[in-house]
């Protein structure tokens, strides 16, 4: 009868299969690190605030400037903007009202006294106006380059016509994906929202 070998392993290979399993793990952990930076993501730039926003106040929100970039103009962005911030403001309560007519457009700059002046004869309490301040589209999937939007407001009070809330938030796609920006235009306004919600009264 053949003798039988129990195959069994050192105290040293053990030792090393130990080693090997523990190096995985770190590329494991390192990988999943760089895969979540990588991601798409929403960040406040700067906020500044010096009132409660009051439900009970009438807000006009006049056009975002739409954006440019590399000397090209996007036309339509800022007052899709615009909207869809007034939209998401209105779910939560807040009286948003959007203006839009010949004098005040997102293809050019606002006037804030006009605007002021407006908001006093039509007897609104606040006047929010903005810009579109990053548009990027990265035209190909796997750049390593990401798409950006970004949208700065300003909430001014009509009674005084100072600035009493600032916000610049931005959003990224990550670097494995390439959409465009158009992908980030609901999300980024809810968020905006949400932030102006967070000095509510």
């Amino acid at each position: 009868m053949p003798d039988i070998i129990l195959a069994s392993r050192s105290p040293v290979s053990c030792n090393r299969w130990k080693g090997e399993e523990f190096v995985i793990i770190r590329i494991f952990i390192i990988l999943n690190i760089f895969i979540i930076t990588g991601c798409a993501g929403i960040q406040t730039v700067h906020t500044t605030s010096n009132i409660q926003v009051d439900k009970s106040k009438k807000y006009l929100v006049f056009p975002f400037r739409d954006p440019s970039f590399e000397g090209k103009e996007f036309s339509g962005v800022g007052s899709r903007l615009t909207n869809k911030l007034v939209a998401s403001c209105a779910e939560y309560g807040l009286n948003m009202t959007p203006i839009f007519n010949e004098k005040f457009q997102a293809s050019k700059d606002i006037n804030t006294l006009d605007a002021l002046a407006y908001a006093k004869e039509n007897e609104a309490n606040f006047i929010i106006t903005g810009q579109v301040t990053k548009w990027i589209d990265r035209a190909t999937e796997w750049s390593m380059k990401r798409d950006f939007l970004g949208l700065s407001i300003f909430v001014r009070e009509v009674s005084s016509g100072n600035i009493v809330f600032t916000l610049e938030m931005q959003e990224h796609s990550n670097i494995f994906w390439s959409g465009t920006p158009d992908d980030f235009v609901d999300s980024l306004s809810k968020a905006m929202a949400l932030k102006l919600l967070s000095a509510e009264k």
